[in-house]
């Protein structure tokens, strides 16, 4: 089967189509067909199709072949157009070829009808390659001719030295072209005859290590590197110099086209850095000197402080218990009776003092974890002992603000190794907090159990977290409100603590909160402790 024929039929008798259509299925084409029969369907159909053969009958009731014929031409398709008519005149036929088409046949004989039809779709076929050569050899001279400007263009904007150096038979090395950075770098004239060989343009010393490049260059027969200085009046040039080689067609290189780039700042710029860096290393060597020494003296004052606040603590502790326990006996009356206002006036001075021993604690415990000496008992208990002395301790703080405590554990005991009162002191901060937060609603504990930790939750339903402060909830002394007139009291050691006594438990905490709607700290603790010591 031959390749598919896209044919145009300018025919009013579907029968002498049909006859036209059957000459070319039986010559092995498969056909295409459209048949047309007045100007406008021609017209549209040449548009919306690229045809391969126009066959046309002489005369129709409102179309005829030359009108045809010019509506083709004018469309500047090279379509064959073939002519078949019903009669056949030599006048007409001369006619027809003579104004375009490229064959006229009778509808009685066709027999020259594909022969004729394959004549012209071969000659089609070679004047479309003769135009797409044509086209192509056009386009690339013009590509040529724009290749060379932009070239040409380049060759003298760009401020790399380009030189152009001839290799006579005799091995004379010739300056045949150069660009304007060339003239204006080494001062060479545009008269082309000023200089001729290398030893004309530079000193002596200089056109011999020139001279000696372009000769390596012409021994290796590869393109060829070096760094070049070039003496000048203002001071050195340095260079970066490479030579490429050019075979001419017989394999031996004639010429080779130097470039070079001026690196004299990027020379200074590195002898500077290098001088800076030695300056620099030496300022670096007596500032570490004095960090050293700077370092070793706050370590030593940490150390100082850490004892300090260790002793202060112990020592503040011990009075402070004696003002708690005389006052409690006044307040039961051991030492006689007193009256409302003095109850009231006692209250506040035992309030106050336990708030005093917290803080003081909590600055013990600080200073205990920063100095290493914290240690971690590791006995036998039930965790569930723990949330239940917990909500104990809360429970009045929680009544008197309308606050719901509800504990959600599993059922039975929670048995557990590790450090109890710690696990008590973590419960008391954080469930404190919660209900210290929250006005109205409830604080939720949840308590759930794996084979190797306990994970606690405890939700509250308070002022909750901006997200900016979110992360400093667990920083030592960190107020997130830290006005003057804050309104919650607190030293910001609780969740400082929390967080470093979980860790040396081997456990973590971690919060989340929506500001106005509440706040979730989640904590886990290993049943087992790791460690006992800090």
């Amino acid at each position: 089967m031959k390749s598919a024929l896209r044919v145009l039929l300018v025919e009013d008798s579907d029968l002498d189509a049909q006859l036209i259509l059957r000459q070319l299925t039986t010559a092995g084409y498969r056909i295409e067909p459209q048949r047309v029969e007045c100007e406008a369907e021609f017209r549209e159909a040449l548009g919306k199709q690229n045809w391969d053969l126009i066959v046309c009958d002489y005369k129709l009731p409102s179309f005829n072949a030359p009108d045809a014929l010019a509506i083709a031409l004018a469309s500047e398709l090279d379509i064959p157009f073939i002519v078949v008519s019903g009669t056949i005149s030599p006048e007409f036929a001369v006619e027809m070829m003579r104004q375009g088409a490229q064959d006229y046949l009778a509808k009685g004989d066709l027999s020259r009808f594909v022969p004729a039809i394959e004549r012209e779709l071969r000659e089609a076929a070679l004047r479309k390659a003769h135009r797409a050569t044509e086209e192509a050899r056009k386009q690339a001279e013009q590509a040529l001719l724009i290749s060379e400007a932009h070239y040409r263009e380049v060759f003298q904007i760009t401020t790399d030295i380009i030189i152009c150096v001839d290799v006579d038979e005799d091995g004379t090395f010739r300056l045949s072209h150069w660009n304007a950075t060339s003239e204006r770098v080494f001062g060479i004239h545009t008269d082309r005859d000023s200089y001729k060989t290398i030893p004309e343009l530079f000193p002596p010393a200089t056109a011999a290590d020139c001279i000696n490049c372009l000769k390596e260059c012409m021994a290796t027969g590869i393109t060829y590197q070096c760094d070049q200085i070039i003496p000048q009046a203002n001071g050195p040039l340095f260079l970066a110099t490479t030579i490429h080689p050019v075979r001419n067609d017989s394999g031996l290189i004639d010429r080779m086209i130097v470039v070079a780039r001026d690196i004299t700042e990027r020379k200074r710029g590195e002898e500077s850095l290098r001088k800076s860096q030695s300056d620099l290393e030496q300022r670096v060597m007596e500032r570490t000197a004095e960090l050293t020494m700077a370092n070793n003296r706050l370590r030593e004052l940490d150390r100082l402080k850490s004892e300090f606040l260790a002793t202060m603590s112990h020592e503040l502790r011990t009075p402070l218990n004696s003002i708690i326990g005389f006052t409690s006996l006044v307040k039961e009356e051991i030492a006689g009776p007193i009256n409302e206002e003095q109850r009231k006036q006692l209250g506040m001075v035992y309030s106050a003092s336990k708030h005093l021993l917290g803080l003081i604690n909590d600055l013990l415990d600080v200073s205990r974890i920063e100095a290493g000496h914290l240690r971690l008992d590791c006995t036998p208990f039930d965790f569930a002992g723990v949330v239940a002395e917990t909500i104990a301790q809360i429970k009045p703080l929680a009544l008197a603000k309308r606050i719901v405590l509800r504990p959600q554990l599993p059922p039975g005991a929670l048995p557990m190794m590790g450090d109890r009162q710690r696990c008590i002191q973590v419960m008391l901060n954080l469930v404190h907090n919660a209900v210290k937060f929250t006005e109205k609603g409830s604080v939720d504990i949840l308590a759930r159990v794996a084979t190797d930790n306990v994970k606690i939750d405890v939700l509250d339903t308070g002022i909750g977290i901006r997200p900016e402060q979110l992360g400093q909830l667990f920083e030592a002394f960190r107020q997130l409100d830290g006005s003057a007139r804050r309104s919650y009291e607190g030293t910001g050691l609780g969740l400082y603590l929390c967080r470093k006594l979980l860790i040396l438990m081997g456990g973590n905490i971690t919060a989340h909160s929506v500001y106005g709607q509440g706040t979730r700290v989640s904590f886990n603790i290993p049943r087992r402790l790791k460690t006992q010591a800090a």
